[in-house]
């Protein structure tokens, strides 16, 4: 009897989520965009989180000295947005396409 009771609640908020993406064109080009930089994204935040350890930390402790909770949020935001901004870049070039998709 649970299973089926979960099954429903899936089930509904499938039904939700899909008729709500198919009346909303934004949530649909945004999600389209965020689908074809996600491999590249995925490639280079390894990159930039060796980066910033290996560069960063050695020099200073200023970042992790604010708070605990705040600074990994900070280099959240960094590494995704590096990562963004390179992907982005690569994609425009004549192989970037191919490497990155």
């Amino acid at each position: 009897m649970r299973c089926f009771q979960i099954f429903v609640m899936y089930l509904i908020a499938f039904i939700i989520v899909d008729f709500y993406l198919k009346h909303n064109t934004t949530l649909v080009n945004t999600f389209d965009h965020m689908n074809k930089l996600s491999y590249g994204i995925y490639l280079f935040h390894m990159l930039f989180l060796q980066i910033i350890h290996k560069y960063y930390f050695s020099y200073t402790q200023s970042v992790c000295e604010i708070h605990y909770i705040i600074s990994p949020i900070i280099f959240f935001i960094i590494i995704l947005s590096l990562s963004i901004l390179f992907t982005y870049l690569l994609r425009k070039t004549k192989w970037g396409i191919y490497l990155i998709g």
